[in-house]
């Protein structure tokens, strides 16, 4: 696209450590770390590190494995809008 040359907005945007969450997402957020430290929940980077023998990794089944695909003039109204 082409750059614009004046600004979308007149006043400058303030920078990011400037945001202040609110009293309930820092809530969330001190109940988040809580539950961290006292092992009650793992850390993303604790997660992906899972073994995969683990009994605690979920087993995804594909549902469609046997479903043909079929055009739109073999479907019904309502299979269409899906």
């Amino acid at each position: 696209g082409e750059v614009m040359k004046t600004p979308a907005y007149p006043l400058p945007t303030e920078p990011k450590r400037r945001f202040t969450p609110s009293k309930h997402e820092a809530a969330q957020v001190v109940r988040l770390v809580r539950a961290i430290r006292k092992g009650w929940r793992s850390a993303r980077t604790e997660r992906s590190a899972v073994d995969p023998d683990d009994a605690r990794v979920s087993v995804k089944y594909d549902l469609w494995v046997n479903e043909q695909a079929r055009s739109l003039e073999e479907m019904t109204k309502a299979e269409r809008t899906r």
